[in-house]
């Protein structure tokens, strides 16, 4: 049923079942959203439509099984059996649940209409989420506790080794259950909260939507050493003038996020201080365009990183590399992971190098700056963090060897 009406559902074109499930949603009310039932008279009023319209699309919503007639009252459908029959989502069936298209829907228009950047994504980890159980979402809201003894059971699942066979050949991404089980978990958070399960802030157990791994990232590092082999590696293989190796040293030294480090444009001002020049750059993160339109200012003082950007301007480049797609800039992580592989990192944190090898590069330059200087108010400047905390919860804090030379500098 696909025909559009020419009377519109709160102002969008609406098909005729759309038209008949929000009939049958008003006239049984929503106790989810605190909405008492409504009977036909302000069913029509509420839609700005005749009450035979009204009418009409009721006994539409019975054809389509919307809603049934039992003991002459109007009530849904049993939806506790059609629960138990699991059925494998693809993409598109799965969005056809009412359930899961309100969440999108919400996910979609949040922030005064723009929406959250991670909708997608919380829309394939519930899929995973229910396809690895075999249960549908109308089982994960019926109660907090009905909740809690799924996310217990999918833990259970996951630490055998069992999951979504649709992510099989993910096993590289996904062989890491704790970080596997949060990814589903903080899904299934945000869609049982749109449908009135209270989480409240700060609850402990296995709802928590507390952050797993902060602070437990110090192994995500390069020693001054190492970073400089890693250079003379990239320049050796792919030279001075690489879209590699600007790729890399630019993401290190910057802190930058993968999607600002692809669009980072050739351009900067120079400050020159103590003999010294410092190229000051821009970049878009897309994750704070909230504050200040996501703006930071990137300070690149390495030599080599300079002349290799020089390089490329010269050349008419506008971006940091040769204008690559963002198809083919993401396949520069296969130099990436040779290059960890190279160092002997491959293995370091359960492969989290190989596993994020973009996002492995902010850690890198978040260890360097705290070793370099030792104050993570400049490194919160230099990397875009807003607070110290933040920086040293989830990229880590300055090492003993550090803070002990820093306390050696004052003079008692």
């Amino acid at each position: 049923m696909t025909t559009i009406l020419r009377t519109r559902l709160y102002g969008k074109e609406a098909t005729e079942e759309e038209f008949a499930k929000e009939i049958v949603r008003l006239r049984l009310g929503d106790p989810r959203k605190h909405e008492a039932p409504c009977n036909y008279s302000q069913i029509a009023k509420r839609l700005g439509v005749s009450r035979p319209t009204v009418y009409h699309f009721r006994e539409l919503a019975i054809k389509l099984g919307l809603l049934i007639i039992q003991d002459n009252k109007e009530v849904l459908p049993d939806h506790t059996q059609k629960a138990k029959e699991f059925q494998r989502f693809e993409a598109d069936e799965f969005m056809q649940n009412p359930l899961v298209q309100d969440w999108v829907t919400d996910m979609r228009t949040r922030k005064g209409g723009k929406g959250i950047k991670s909708w997608r994504h919380n829309f394939a980890s519930l899929k995973r989420l229910c396809n690895t159980l075999k249960i549908n979402p109308e089982q994960l809201i019926s109660d907090r506790k009905t909740y809690e003894t799924i996310l217990k059971n999918l833990k259970i699942e996951l630490d055998k080794g069992n999951f979504d066979a649709e992510l099989a050949h993910r096993t590289l991404v996904f062989n890491n259950n704790e970080m596997t089980f949060h990814t589903m978990k903080m899904a299934s958070r945000n869609f049982v909260q749109y449908h009135g399960i209270a989480l409240p802030r700060g609850i402990d157990g296995i709802s928590s939507g507390k952050l797993i791994g902060h602070g437990k990232y110090n192994d995500i590092h390069l020693s001054i050493e190492e970073y400089d082999r890693a250079k003379s590696y990239l320049i050796d293989k792919y030279g001075l003038d690489s879209d590699i190796f600007r790729v890399f040293v630019f993401g290190v030294e910057s802190c930058a996020r993968h999607k600002a480090i692809y669009n980072a444009l050739i351009d900067w001002t120079e400050i020159q201080a103590n003999n010294e020049i410092t190229f000051v750059m821009e970049v878009i993160e897309t994750k704070t365009e909230h504050l200040n339109g996501g703006k930071w200012k990137k300070y690149i003082k390495a030599q080599d990183l300079q002349k290799s950007l020089i390089m490329a301007k010269n050349k008419g480049y506008t971006k940091i590399h040769n204008n690559l797609s963002k198809r083919d800039f993401d396949k520069l992580s296969i130099q990436l992971r040779e290059l960890y592989a190279y160092l002997g990192k491959d293995q370091i944190h359960d492969g989290y190098f190989m596993r994020k090898p973009f996002h492995t590069l902010r850690h890198i330059g978040a260890q360097l700056w705290i070793e370099r200087i030792g104050d993570n108010s400049l490194v919160c400047r230099i990397g875009g963090w807003h607070t110290a905390k933040e920086l040293e919860d989830s990229y880590g804090k300055i090492s003993e060897e550090k803070f002990v030379e820093l306390l050696s500098r004052i003079k008692l």
